[in-house]
């Protein structure tokens, strides 16, 4: 069989991109109603830091009616991604499919923004081995260098407001339910999840085996490609989705959860059609575990505490799934589980984007920030590696001393769950 030139596929996909491009922009109505949800509009009042300002700004390129400058495209990359503007759109103006389509026919009529630092970076998370060896030394570097001089790195103030760091061994392949069976489960480690989160993930897996699932973890899983395809490299993305493909269809279980939602929202979106991936199911963990039967010796032991909740926006506005936290985490007696005010804004961290806009990512976590220590809570929790470890960092920034948890590790600790080694 004779196969396509690649210079044609290329082609072809930059045309595909440009018409779902001029379409998705065009069913913008510019009625508004997206402005008071946009963190940059909020913070700016600036017409072309808004979403229906930034549509337009993206069809006069489709339509070579504006040139690309440095300053225009510098309006399109101050967007974080967080797309409460979708969710509260009347037209339905897929605002993420309309920047996937600028990105790739960028790709080609436009340069792209250069990060080296970001970019070794992103190289070394999407690498289990030089993940591995990335951990070693973020972990001598905190456990040596006095945190003024961890400021001083590059992203050192997010590393600095880095929990405990694992150590460099992988999980394991296959940890057994701790009672009667009741199902098997895959898990998505992930990479920053791997990296930051470890706690977290073994939380999620003693969580499932005391609720009776056998939770596998697939060895040769890896990055869901949502650092990667954010900054334009769809090549690199799309051969990471493959990898997870390949690696959990070789797995028995038929559901996969994961504890990032921002993981999970990816391989819904970018795997298989209709939420899958290797044609399984894939679940934010909260949804999964709402879903199963608690056992009655499987109950938490009351907190007399308050607990802040803070909505992602891949949780909230990609998978629709929010209110799974709040279910959840009413299964603690006593605790008094609350919104944190203004949950329908971003709090800043959008992927890797609290790092390449840091100005703009800190002036709009601040309103969160202000948020928190005005409810007073407890304990914040958030189900999304990037907000925690952005929501640590300016909450230490700012002195306030308030836990941030992934909500399984809250409930394992009211469990008594015994983290597997």
């Amino acid at each position: 069989m004779q196969r396509t030139p690649m210079a044609s596929v290329l082609s072809d996909r930059i045309d595909d991109s440009k018409t779902r491009l001029l379409a998705e922009t065009g069913k913008c109505v510019a009625c508004g109603l997206c402005l008071p949800l946009c963190p940059t509009y909020r913070l700016t009042g600036h017409e072309a830091e808004s979403p229906r300002g930034r549509l337009a700004l993206m069809r006069g390129l489709a339509e070579g009616r504006l040139a690309g400058s440095s300053g225009l495209f510098l309006r399109l990359d101050h967007c974080i991604g967080c797309r409460a503007c979708e969710r509260a759109c009347p037209s339905g103006v897929q605002y993420g499919d309309a920047f996937d389509s600028l990105q790739r026919w960028r790709q080609t009529h436009h340069r792209q923004r250069s990060q080296p630092m970001l970019s070794v970076l992103i190289a070394l998370l999407t690498n289990a081995r030089r993940r591995r060896w990335l951990g070693w030394w973020l972990r001598a570097l905190k456990r040596w260098l006095p945190s003024g001089w961890l400021n001083r790195l590059p992203f050192g103030t997010t590393l600095a407001g880095f929990p405990e760091m694992p150590g460099t061994t992988r999980l394991r392949n296959f940890y057994p339910a701790a009672a009667s069976k009741r199902g098997t489960v895959a898990l998505f480690s992930g990479c920053v999840s791997d990296l930051a989160e470890r706690n977290v993930l073994l939380a999620a897996i003693g969580l499932l085996n005391r609720l009776g699932h056998d939770v596998h973890v697939p060895a040769e899983q890896g990055c869901c490609g949502a650092l990667s395809r954010q900054r334009g490299d769809f090549e690199t993305s799309e051969k990471l989705l493959e990898a997870n493909q390949r690696a959990f269809a070789k797995d028995p279980s038929r559901v996969i959860v994961g504890t990032a939602s921002g993981c999970v929202a990816s391989l819904c979106e970018h795997g298989d059609e209709s939420g899958t991936l290797a044609g399984k199911p894939v679940q934010d963990i909260c949804e999964f575990l709402n879903s199963v039967e608690w056992p009655a010796d499987c109950q938490p032991t009351p907190l007399k505490a308050r607990v802040a909740v803070q909505e992602p926006c891949t949780l909230r506005n990609i998978l629709r799934s929010e209110k799974s936290v709040y279910s959840l985490l009413r299964k603690i007696p006593g605790a008094e589980i609350l919104s944190l005010p203004d949950n329908a804004i971003c709090c800043g961290a959008g992927g890797t984007y609290f790092l390449e806009q840091a100005d703009i990512a800190n002036s709009v976590r601040k309103v969160k920030i202000d948020a928190i220590r005005s409810l007073t809570p407890d304990v914040l929790v958030t189900t999304n590696v990037g907000c925690a470890l952005h929501l640590r960092a300016g909450l230490r920034v700012a002195g306030i001393d308030i836990e941030v948890l992934h909500p399984v590790e809250l409930l394992a600790r009211q469990m008594n769950t015994a983290l597997p080694a």
